[in-house]
């Protein structure tokens, strides 16, 4: 990054195009790296509930009466909803990763002056890492409920039996 000398004698880094185009990317594939381990959570998540699930309605099949039928159906229901939830989440992933291919050809048919596509595609990466950061936090929020989910139907059909 050039470097000039400050009001006080000491030397700043300076920002230019080509650094915020840069960071612009780095951010992206910062958030692409973050909703891929939180679709992977949300994977991990959603088998370990349908495992369970088959678990549970098989003991339900063996011997309905082991279940309070109250708290199993809480239990079962929150086992669902975060069935939901994490497949929700894994699907809901959509990030903005670069130029689409209607604004490549807008460049190669020249339809962008030399500055004018600078200072475009600067505040395009802006827009992207803004609506890939509102992604990452959704996806968070979803991956926490789906988990909070599953840690609610362990516990009301745990009690179930234990009751």
């Amino acid at each position: 990054m050039p470097k000039e000398l400050g009001p006080d004698g000491t030397t700043r880094r300076t920002r230019t195009p080509s650094s915020d185009v840069r960071g612009g990317a780095s951010s992206i594939r910062s958030a692409a790296e973050t909703i891929s381990d939180v679709d992977t959570k949300a994977v991990q998540t959603v088998r370990i509930t349908v495992v369970l699930a088959g678990i549970l309605v098989s003991a339900w099949k063996i011997d309905s009466g082991l279940f309070d039928p109250v708290l199993a159906v809480l239990g079962g229901l929150a086992l669902v909803g975060s069935l939901t939830a994490g497949t929700f989440t894994y699907s809901e992933s959509d990030l903005y990763l670069g130029p689409n291919k209607e604004y490549i050809e807008q460049l190669t048919d020249g339809d962008f002056d030399e500055r004018q596509w600078k200072q475009d595609l600067l505040y395009c990466f802006g827009v992207w890492v803004s609506e890939n950061t509102k992604q990452v936090r959704l996806n968070g929020h979803l991956l926490l409920t789906t988990q909070i989910l599953l840690v609610v139907g362990i516990v009301f059909t745990g009690l179930s039996v234990l009751l």
